[in-house]
């Protein structure tokens, strides 16, 4: 057992002495070096019992004697030879549960994710219903694929919260692809469960806790965004076209209806426009945000605007003499949604 300890010691602390301390799980993807590095530690401490198992009761020195070709100070070949050992206590017990989730975890640690994703299918035929088991191909699933979930990390996370619907990685995972889908809401639904099942000293409630804070701030930040971008597209304006019936005026169905929107202040250019035909008389058009022509996001609602209608027989763009036209009274954005105009 001492030497087992002794020899987590070892290699962690020569792996955090040459590589630097780990940055968190829900932080930033970490880059292949971070990745080696915790990766070194945890297979320090995950390859330490097959090892000691693999020698039986033996002393440093003897150890050290017997593995002069490895040099543990160097990070990586540290980490090549705990890997094979753990390889070797694997191919000793195929069947030990443990061994192979470390195994299988250690090769995704290292970015080994072909390996990984053979060990984890190995691991899956005998542990199917293994929430750890299922977790570890889930995580597999998604470092493969460039940190976005598929439907194979789905899949695997909803049988994970299906057998333990409390599981807080499962969980956890359950909110990343939620809010990978801009699901903020639903992510942080599940977030927050996910703390309830956590224990109260644990390290990664804390990192959950802050994730968990600054998704909220956002979500209220782009809530009060959407808000405020509504009120200031709320135009939507009603305009229904109608023909004086006592005048005799006919129109050919062919001539063509503009109705426009302007500044009253820049009369010549138009903020909206629409296109009917005389033959679609009497009939109403709605006008809104989504007919802004131009760059324009929005209409300013602090400036008057005037709605005409316009009667072409030849149907320019360009208004003619001959053309017939009629106005409505200048109003404010928010002052009306319903206008109508009578043709003469």
């Amino acid at each position: 057992m001492i030497f087992w300890i002794i020899l987590a010691v070892i290699f962690s602390i020569v792996a955090w002495i040459s590589l630097g301390s780990q940055r968190s799980i829900l932080g930033t993807l970490p880059t292949r070096t971070i990745l080696m590095q915790c990766g070194i530690i945890i297979l320090g401490l995950a390859t330490s019992i097959p090892i000691y198992l693999h020698l039986g009761r033996a002393e440093i020195a003897e150890f050290a004697a017997d593995h002069k070709d490895v040099d543990f100070s160097n990070p990586t070949t540290s980490s090549a030879f705990m890997l094979n050992e753990l390889k070797k206590a694997v191919l000793k017990s195929p069947n030990n549960l443990l061994l192979r989730q470390n195994l299988t975890k250690s090769y995704l640690i290292l970015g080994l994710y072909t390996e990984a994703k053979t060990s984890a299918e190995e691991l899956i035929m005998i542990s199917p219903n293994n929430v750890n088991s299922l977790l570890i191909m889930a995580d597999i699933a998604v470092a493969s694929n460039r940190g976005i979930f598929n439907q194979e990390a789905r899949e695997l996370v909803t049988k994970v919260l299906k057998i333990e619907p409390e599981n807080s990685n499962g969980l956890i995972l359950k909110g990343l692809d939620l809010k990978q889908k801009n699901k903020t809401n639903e992510a942080l639904v599940a977030w927050r469960k996910a703390l309830v099942t956590l224990p109260p000293t644990s390290n990664l409630k804390k990192e959950l806790n802050l994730l968990i804070t600054a998704e909220s701030q956002q979500a209220v930040k782009e809530a009060i965004t959407d808000q405020n971008k509504a009120a200031e597209n709320s135009f939507n304006l009603s305009v229904k076209v109608l023909q004086e019936k006592a005048l005799n005026t006919k129109w050919k169905p062919q001539d063509t209806i503009f109705i426009t929107t302007h500044y009253l202040d820049s009369p010549r250019i138009p903020i909206t426009a629409s296109r009917r035909f005389a033959g679609d008389l009497p009939f109403e058009i709605t006008i809104d945000e989504n007919s802004i022509m131009g760059v324009r996001k929005n209409l300013n609602p602090a400036k008057s605007i005037f709605v005409k209608v316009r009667v072409s027989e030849s149907g320019d763009t360009q208004e003619q003499k001959s053309d017939k036209t009629v106005k409505s009274t200048p109003f404010l954005v928010t002052e009306k949604n319903q206008i109508q105009l009578i043709l003469p």
